[in-house]
């Protein structure tokens, strides 16, 4: 099964391509502020080095988000346009389940989460516990939030029974802090290589999801936000 993931959530963004569960090529985005322009290029680019076409690729794993309320969509927009207009199956992933999986857990049971600096002194935060060999199961509705508030209630959340929390994600940098003070040496924090969304593991999941579900049907797909975005429509009043 070929693959492509494409991420344009984040200020870096990226895209890969894998053959079953193995990575074929992958890059990085290199204009973070000019995804719609550099994500075609850079899918062109590595079919190219794989000698390959568009028309050999059998799924489309894409994020949703939330993060960027424009850039998320320019992935997801390319997405849907080669499953409506070429055929190919597509699954929408959640961003937060990307950067979860991709920040540590071991085994089934270990809980695995995402803290995305949301700005505004907000993180977007998804909660995952690992199981059937290493996949996320959401076991919270993510959720944006104050942060120092998020600290206490995993801190003193039973559920966890004293296990870690592996963590994952940009909202590290600035709020890690907050996190060792709630949970001490639970909190286990991702490297900062990790932070942003792996589009392997993107694949990997979109791979998993669509041997279980089969695709997602192109015009459901819609992103996830979490946020109101700032630029709001005004309703006109008779």
């Amino acid at each position: 099964m070929n693959i492509l993931a494409m991420d344009t959530v984040g200020q870096q963004g990226s895209v890969a391509l894998l053959n079953g569960d193995n990575l074929t090529a992958s890059s990085q985005l290199t204009t973070p502020t000019g995804h719609v322009v550099s994500l075609p290029q850079a899918i062109s680019k590595l079919l190219k080095e794989a000698d390959l076409v568009m028309a050999d690729m059998d799924l489309v794993a894409v994020t949703l988000g939330p993060g960027s309320f424009t850039g998320l969509r320019i992935a997801l927009g390319m997405a849907k346009g080669l499953a409506i207009g070429q055929g190919i199956d597509v699954v929408g992933i959640s961003t937060l389940e990307v950067v979860a999986t991709g920040g540590g857990g071991t085994k089934d049971g270990d809980y695995v989460a995402s803290l995305l600096d949301a700005r505004r002194k907000e993180v977007f935060f998804g909660l995952y516990q690992l199981v059937d060999g290493g996949y996320p199961k959401s076991i919270r509705q993510p959720v944006i939030t104050d942060p120092a508030t998020l600290a206490n209630e995993l801190g003193s959340d039973p559920i966890f029974n004293n296990q870690p929390i592996f963590m994952n994600g940009t909202g590290i940098e600035s709020y890690s802090n907050l996190f060792v003070d709630a949970l001490g040496d639970r909190y286990v924090p991702a490297s900062a290589s990790s932070w942003q969304p792996d589009p392997f593991v993107l694949g990997s999941l979109g791979r998993q999801k669509f041997l279980k579900h089969g695709g997602d049907n192109p015009a459901n797909l819609q992103p996830i936000y979490l946020r109101r975005p700032d630029a709001v429509v005004k309703k006109m009043v008779l």
